[in-house]
């Protein structure tokens, strides 16, 4: 027992050292060590984020097959390509000697494309990486990306065969008619969001570069008794009705054998435990596994130096939302409409029916603005929003009261 401790112990004091003066390499270790366990990772990750030591998103310009420590603007930490799924050790090799080839670094997106091996990187590799944001350094948009990398991936590999079978092009010297500059990926809307962290969730496990939240403090405003941040102010004892994510949502049983439930609700930036007792779970438990954002409502309560929320409710943020809605306006200048684009207004009005009345405010040349209530009842959901500004182009198209 003693030559354990004093093991234990030394240990325990050799990492607590290393924690207070190396935190960013010490980190990095143990996230390498930990990097298919999504759990532990995000669990390590959060623990750097409360230590203010930054986690920098996979990079296939700046990672490498390991997390590493970077001290170039305050600490930090380098996401891995060993933690993004479907990238196998076989494809990151590949992916660095791909770099090395092209002097250290892609010059741009279709570098990568030019000068990687596909024997070894398929395609569901490439888009992991996209997915996780492994090619935001270059300046196109994710949706971009991913909506022209198989083009590229084919292109690439032709220009790899011409030059091993000898064949060059006209102008092969000259960067400027270079095939990194002749291929172009195609001009698309950028991703909402939530739809590009949700990408970003599927291949890392985790939200990284941001919350679904960010878009719903509006939401989180209107319904909710106080933001997670403020609960402290708030009596013991009170009714409380939090908006957030469910995080961590896990099942326990209890000492009679009940089903019962806990989760962490994340705003955005800041989360509070909930406990669900058999009656609460058994309600809630489907809006608790689903993903999305939450009304949750409950007392609020102290266990040890933690808040947490005694569950009675929960109900899906839409669903809250679309009963709440009365009308949807959508505002378009009259040059924004023709007949396309119309067309697949209707098609998307009829596609997101729902329980709310739609307005359109429609600003003629003269300045006036024409107001036409439409023959549609639509869901006031974060969908139809990212739908209309999709259609349109832009933000601002639609307000909902």
């Amino acid at each position: 027992n003693k030559s354990h401790s004093a093991a234990y112990g030394y240990i325990s004091y050799q990492t607590a050292w290393l924690k207070a003066h190396y935190r960013a390499e010490l980190m990095a270790g143990i996230l390498t060590s930990e990097a298919s366990n999504n759990d532990k990772v995000f669990t390590y990750i959060k623990d750097c984020e409360r230590a203010g030591l930054q986690i920098l998103s996979p990079c296939v310009n700046h990672s490498a097959r390991s997390f590493t420590a970077h001290h170039d603007d305050g600490d930090a930490v380098r996401f891995g390509l060993c933690g993004v799924k479907n990238v196998g050790s076989g494809a990151i090799e590949a992916i660095l000697e791909a770099r090395d080839k092209a002097g250290g670094s892609f010059k741009a997106a279709f570098d990568f494309f030019d000068n990687v091996d596909f024997k070894r990187v398929n395609k569901r590799v490439v888009q992991s990486l996209m997915m996780s944001g492994a090619f935001d350094c270059f300046e196109e948009s994710r949706a971009s990306l991913l909506a022209g990398f198989e083009a590229a991936v084919n292109a690439g590999v032709r220009g790899q065969e011409d030059r091993e079978a000898g064949q060059t092009m006209l102008f092969a010297g000259f960067d400027e008619t270079s095939s990194s500059v002749s291929f172009r990926f195609p001009d698309v809307p950028k991703m909402s969001i939530s739809e590009r962290l949700q990408k970003e969730h599927d291949v890392l496990g985790f939200y990284l570069s941001g919350h679904p939240m960010e878009e719903r403090q509006e939401e989180v405003a209107k319904f909710a008794t106080a933001p997670v941040a403020e609960l402290h102010r708030i009596t013991r004892g009170t009714e409380v009705r939090v908006v957030g994510l469910p995080v961590d949502v896990k099942m326990n049983r209890t000492r009679r054998g009940d089903n019962m439930g806990r989760a962490r609700i994340e705003d955005g930036k800041n989360s509070v435990e909930s406990v669900l007792f058999s009656s609460a779970w058994a309600r809630s438990q489907k809006a608790m596994k689903s993903g999305k954002p939450v009304l949750v409502t409950g007392k609020l309560e102290e266990r040890g130096d933690e808040l947490q929320i005694r569950v009675e409710t929960v109900e899906l943020l839409d669903d809250v939302r679309a009963r709440s809605v009365e009308v949807v306006t959508i505002s378009l200048g009259v040059d924004e409409l023709h007949s396309e684009n119309l067309l697949e207004l209707q098609r998307q009005l009829v596609r997101l029916n729902g329980p709310c009345d739609t307005r359109l405010m429609l600003q003629l040349h003269s300045g006036v603005i024409a107001q036409l209530d439409l023959p549609f009842s639509v869901n006031p959901s974060p969908e139809f929003e990212s739908t209309m500004k999709t259609l349109f182009s832009r933000e601002g198209v639609v307000s909902i009261w």
